[in-house]
């Protein structure tokens, strides 16, 4: 048997600590693996206090933080400064870390001494997956030292992490929605003094500058602000910015019906249909299907048809009161699908009519699929799926030229909307089997399931199984795949396609 660096003496055992850490800086897996195997402590510290564990935690080595709890190293062990490797990862948002601290026996309620929760430091830094595997494996949204999570969330700005926090029962939402109200405004400005404040009386040395850079992150932005000394970044603040948005559903949350002008206001605000503090307040005002909404929505649609209000309106109207609203909301967007409107206008209005999915729209719908913006044509082709009646030669037109689109989302709507039709003609089939050999997987499967549907399952067999050969396990394109292969009516071809497993 081979000797340990355990048999030698403490030199040795420095020595090995320090090639552990490097291993670990490195992210060197076969090498810590071959060191913790020869016996080198998975407790080992980096000689100030600092341990392994919270190193890798820290740093996001989910593969070396399972090597070292694996070979002993405790979940729970502090740093010389009480410092926990479960909140060092949650500060940094390392949710996987945090998965496999826990699932090795890690409190996930655990504190740095002294110092917030994990749960607080994924809140206030954003982390929303991060806060959900805390709050699954049984961490309390509970306050602790200082504000709540809830708060701390709300003041981050990050819409993801509140929704989290509330589905678990968080407290403190009287003053999460004061704070989300107080970030919206003026957001840049406050961080900005924020930042100066925190530098202390002190004169710094040089030349100081603050800038300010917005990075798109998902439905949001994450705006960063950076003290520059003499061109050399410095301290720096960051903030989600959809603090509008968390305004609003905290309202929600609390029973409070802010009006149609304060919505649209913070909606504005941001002036981005695509960000949260839009998406937010146009959801809660189409949800309320009242004529309150309707009214306002529709004045200021007749004010300014070419302007954001009116885009604001349009985005409410598309999905407000659908069923009972519909005959008076309908017309309106009929009328401006008919009038020379931008393209981002004219897709929200097309996609409002879908919502509604009044057949009497179908010519606006059918000439917006001729449009020649690609956001118009996926709004289409998304807005006639399950609206086109069976034997409707121009609206089965339509959908064989869109789905042929140059354009993948185009192509992918207009397959789905062919494969969901009544119609089973030659043209049908003959443009779902063109798409068999898309380069788009999730169109190849929708065109395979619409050829099997009507009988014609020996055309896409070869693509089925190229799906299920390519596409890994639990992916929504294998899923459609694999439920299209439960539809054929072959036994032997059923069972052979059962059986194919993903190339890994």
């Amino acid at each position: 048997m081979g000797e340990t660096y355990a048999e030698h003496g403490t030199d040795t055992a420095n020595s090995a600590a320090e090639e552990l850490f490097s291993a670990l800086y490195e992210a060197d897996e076969d090498l810590v693996a071959a060191l913790l195997g020869a016996g080198v402590s998975p407790e080992a510290d980096d000689g100030g206090g600092g341990t392994a564990l919270h190193s890798a935690a820290v740093a996001g080595r989910a593969p070396l933080v399972r090597l070292l709890l694996a070979a002993g190293a405790d979940p729970d062990r502090r740093t010389a400064e009480g410092e926990l490797p479960l909140c060092g990862a949650a500060c940094w948002g390392r949710t996987e870390v945090v998965r496999a601290l826990i699932t090795a026996g890690a409190d996930p309620g655990g504190a740095d001494e002294p110092g917030p929760t994990a749960l607080v430091r994924a809140a206030e830094g954003g982390h929303a997956a991060t806060a959900a595997a805390l709050l699954e494996a049984g961490a309390g949204p509970v306050a602790g030292r200082g504000d709540p999570p809830l708060v701390r969330a709300a003041r981050q700005g990050s819409l993801e992490t509140v929704r989290v926090l509330l589905e678990h029962g968080a407290q403190g939402r009287e003053q999460a929605l004061e704070e989300a109200l107080r970030w919206s405004a003026r957001l840049a400005d406050r961080l900005r003094e924020e930042l100066v404040a925190a530098g202390g009386d002190e004169e710094p040395a040089g030349e100081v500058e603050v800038v300010v850079r917005e990075v798109r992150r998902g439905s949001t932005t994450l705006l960063a602000v950076v003290l520059l000394r003499d061109g050399d970044p410095g301290a720096g603040l960051e903030r989600f910015t959809s603090h509008a948005a968390v305004a609003t559903v905290l309202e929600e949350e609390l029973g409070r019906a802010a009006s149609y002008e304060e919505l649209s206001a913070r909606a504005l605000g941001r002036g981005e249909p695509w960000h949260d503090d839009w998406r937010e307040p146009a959801r809660v005002l189409s949800g309320r299907g009242d004529e309150e909404t309707f009214s306002a929505a529709a004045a200021r649609l007749g004010e300014a048809p070419g302007s954001p209000e009116a885009l604001f309106a349009v985005e409410v109207l598309g999905r407000l009161g659908v069923g009972r609203l519909t005959p008076r909301v309908v017309p309106l967007l009929r009328e401006l699908a008919r009038e020379p409107v931008d393209a981002q206008l004219l897709a929200a209005v097309v996609s409002g009519l879908g919502h509604h999915g009044d057949p009497g729209a179908l010519p606006e719908l059918y000439a917006a699929a001729g449009h020649p913006a690609a956001e118009v044509r996926e709004a289409a082709a998304r807005a006639l799926f399950g609206l086109v009646p069976a034997g409707d030669a121009r609206g089965t037109g339509v959908l064989a030229a869109l789905s042929a689109d140059a354009w993948p989302r185009v192509r992918e709507w207009a397959v789905t909307a062919l494969a969901a039709l009544a119609s089973d003609t030659t043209e049908v089939r003959e443009a779902l089997a063109a798409r068999l050999a898309d380069e788009d997987p999730a169109t190849v499967a929708e065109a395979a399931a619409g050829l099997v549907r009507r009988g014609a399952g020996t055309r896409a067999e070869e693509a089925l199984a190229l799906l299920l050969t390519t596409e890994p396990e639990g992916s929504a394109v294998r899923e459609r795949a694999e439920e299209t292969v439960e539809q054929l009516t072959d036994p032997a071809v059923r069972r052979r396609l059962e059986g194919v497993l993903p190339l890994t």
